[in-house]
This record gives structure tokens, sequence and C-alpha cells, in this order.
């Protein structure tokens, strides 16, 4: 036992064989000193020993909470990898003639599949709202309906989603908005702290308010928002801590088309 004060702030894997053992025996007899009667040598060691195991465990305890705090803030963040995205084809289409817009053709093809092809290469999950015509939507991914009945524009889109998914970040894109940003995923999550609700993309000089990413934490205020009878998603947002992200590079990404008229002309020159 003489010596060991000496050798209580080594590291077990760096003594030698006999003081390994002498180590690990002083290590045993402070967790059963009690009633021992020790010299002063013995007791000094003992107490360095209790002290530098103290000390071991409460680094230990730090080094534990600090990662899963890193942990749990790489958890909170949105990437592209870890947000769901759905596109918002659940409207009544009444400028469009009452005609789906997602399904009406655009360049020959389903305008939802100028949105998939945009967004299917940015992120891994993507789901689709839609109270009409389910079938034909179900050919190209999942797809599911409001919540609340009467056609509630966007807002009902959302709701569900917050309900229907797991996600803790959910983005949301229109169904009528075939020139998304090929970016459009990787910036929005980007632009996200942890405490954020709502990104919302920016055009240079409007906000466009269907192409969002959200954290599930809104829903209680979204739910109370529409029991109280509001539907304009603007109000709703200036409830939550939105913050806009920049596309001014990108202004003509964010056309939407509405009417026969718009989907003829779009791609000619204006």
């Amino acid at each position: 036992m003489v010596g060991l004060e000496t050798l209580a702030d080594e590291h077990v894997s760096v003594l030698s064989g006999g003081k390994h053992s002498r180590v690990a025996i002083a290590r045993d007899l402070v967790a059963r000193s009690r009633g021992l009667v020790l010299t002063s040598h013995q007791q000094n060691a003992l107490t360095a020993l209790r002290r530098r195991q103290r000390t071991i465990s409460d680094t230990q305890l730090k080094e534990r909470a600090d990662l899963q705090l890193v942990e749990r803030n790489n958890m909170s963040m949105p990437t592209p990898d870890n947000t769901h995205w759905v596109i918002l084809a659940g409207g009544q289409a009444s400028r469009m003639g009452g005609n789906d817009k997602g399904l009406v053709p655009l360049a020959g093809r389903a305008m939802i599949e100028h949105i998939l092809e945009t967004l299917t290469p940015q992120t891994k999950a993507i789901s689709i709202n839609a109270n009409r015509n389910q079938a034909r939507y179900q050919a190209y991914g999942r797809v599911f309906g409001d919540h609340l009945k009467g056609y509630p524009g966007p807002l009902g889109g959302i709701h569900a989603a917050l309900h229907h998914l797991d996600a803790e970040w959910i983005g949301f894109v229109p169904c009528d908005c075939p020139n998304l940003p090929d970016d459009l995923v990787t910036r929005m999550a980007s632009a996200c702290q942890a405490d954020t609700d709502i990104a919302v993309a920016h055009d240079g000089e409007y906000i466009q308010p269907v192409v969002t990413l959200m954290n599930r934490r809104i829903l209680p205020k979204l739910e109370q928002f529409l029991d109280d009878g509001d539907r304009k998603i603007t109000l709703l947002y200036r409830q939550c801590k939105m913050i806009t992200v920049d596309f001014s590079d990108q202004p003509r990404a964010f056309i939407n088309l509405n009417t026969p008229q718009e989907l003829e002309t779009f791609g000619q020159p204006s």
C-alpha cells in the first residue's frame, strides 16, 4: 500500500503490472474502506483516489451531457434527408374550371410530374395531399386527404400532414408551381435555426406562403387558429417564429398556374 498517493492521478492503462494491481486493490478499498484502520499515508492515498474518481465521474457526465446536447441539436435541425415534403393538391381549383390542377396536362405530362421531377432528387420523402382522384395520385406516391371538411385551403393540407406524418420538419409546395428551384430543399433547410417554426420562400418581392418548411411544434397553434375560424395562412405565420428564405436569384421559380390561360401561355416569351 506504500506509495499509492503518488499513483492516484495515473490512468490504469499507463501502469505496470505491479502498480496496476496495487491501484486496483486501493480502488477496491475505496469502496470498502469503512471500518478499516488505515495509516495516514494509506488514508491520504484513498482520499486522493476518491477525489480522482469524482473528477473522472464529473468529467464523464459533462462529456455525456455535451454529446446528448449535440445529438439533440442535430436531430432538431432540418436537412434534406430528415425532412418530409408534401405536394399540396387538395384544393377545388375553381379558377382552373374545377379541374384537378395536379393532374391537368402540361407539356404532355400531368402537372404534378413536373413537381416530382424537381423535388425527388432533393429529398428522401415526398407525399401528396389530395382530396379528389386519390387513386390516380397514388401512382405517384403516398397520398392522404384533409382531416377537415369543406376544402379549407392550404392550411387543410398542412393540418393533415402534421397529423399524418411523423417527421419533425415537414415542407410544402403547391401542385401548380412547375418551375421550382433545384436547390429548394437544401436552401430552405440550411436557413433554419433550432427555434425556427416556419421558413417561407421569398422571391425578392413577395413571400411565397405555400412554399414553406415547418416544424411540427406549430400544430397546437394551427389547430387553435383553425378552431377560431381563421383560414388566411399569413395570419398564422405572424403568430409563429417565421423566417424568409431568399430566392431573389430565381424569381420565376414560383410562377403558379391557376387558370387554363396561364397553363396555355406558360413557357412562352412574355
